[in-house]
């Protein structure tokens, strides 16, 4: 993944980081870059030509689109989908800073499609910082587009999982399930989880299977697993990888958890895909 790397500032107070065009279907653009606090920020887009994803870190903005004006804070994660026309401003008093990255090609728009992501204008009350931080780092030390894919399909899963209109993460329940949503495509130790909430282990499994009828564990792997058929269906990332990124550990693991859940093995389920959508062509 060859990148054009290289700091610039726009006259928005915008760095650019780091730009790649690859002419690839699935990839085509990325570009990745900040948004510093600039009282007279503003961008006027007509039909916008890439799909751009932003994390508000602090401050606050607004959005012009179709005849309202949207307010955006601090730990908002927005998208403005491909062709979108709008009119974005800064907060005068209080400017905002966020981190952005902006994407073209075949695979983000099957991951929105996926997980129903259909407006133009998406504003998602997610805390998706360290992703997009990851989404940096991947693409400035070039460490691959199966490692930038799963990243999106992260990020996108999380703004996914918070979309829906959901009461405040206020009991521990909530919270519990917030953090295993925050780390999905990590290897989540329930002891470590119960410690970070100052309760056992015990206590941990029984909280959650109140609320959510199903144990951490089973929510976790079944997190995973969803998150695998999306990639094993969008992307030509290799089986081995997604199980290595979905920290299972073992290929074999990965295959008979998959098999277990979904009834064939995630080899066959991508190409009984593959052989449908050449049928529907």
């Amino acid at each position: 993944m060859a990148a054009a790397t290289g700091v610039y500032l726009t006259k928005n107070s915008e760095r650019v980081f780091a730009t790649l065009y690859l002419g690839d279907t699935q990839i085509a653009s990325i570009s990745v870059g900040m948004t510093y606090p600039f009282q007279q920020y503003r961008i006027d887009r007509t039909k916008r030509s890439t799909d751009m994803f932003e994390f508000v870190i602090s401050g606050k903005g607004y959005i012009d689109h179709r005849g309202k004006t949207l307010t955006v804070t601090a730990g908002d994660t927005l998208h403005f989908r491909q062709g979108a026309s709008y009119v974005q401003y800064a907060d005068p008093d209080e400017p905002y800073e966020k981190i952005w990255l902006s994407v073209s090609g075949d695979l983000v728009r099957a991951l929105l499609a996926n997980y129903r992501f259909t407006e133009e204008i998406d504003i998602v009350p997610a805390d998706t910082h360290a992703v997009f931080l990851d989404i940096h780092r991947a693409v400035m030390e070039n460490e691959g587009l199966e490692r930038f894919s799963l990243l999106l399909h992260k990020l996108i899963l999380l703004m996914y999982r918070h979309s829906a209109a959901r009461p405040p993460q206020n009991t521990l329940a909530q919270k519990i399930r917030h953090y295993l949503d925050e780390h999905v495509m990590e290897e989540i130790r329930l002891e470590e989880v119960a410690a970070r909430f100052f309760i056992s282990k015990i206590q941990l499994i029984r909280v959650f299977k109140r609320a959510y009828n199903t144990t951490p564990y089973a929510y976790i792997l079944n997190a995973k697993l969803q998150l695998a058929q999306n990639l094993l269906l969008t992307t030509d990332v290799p089986i081995k990888e997604i199980a290595a990124q979905l920290n299972f550990t073992d290929g074999h693991y990965f295959t008979n958890s998959f098999k277990r859940q979904v009834g064939i093995p995630p080899g066959e389920f991508r190409r009984r895909f593959v052989l449908e959508r050449d049928a529907d062509k």
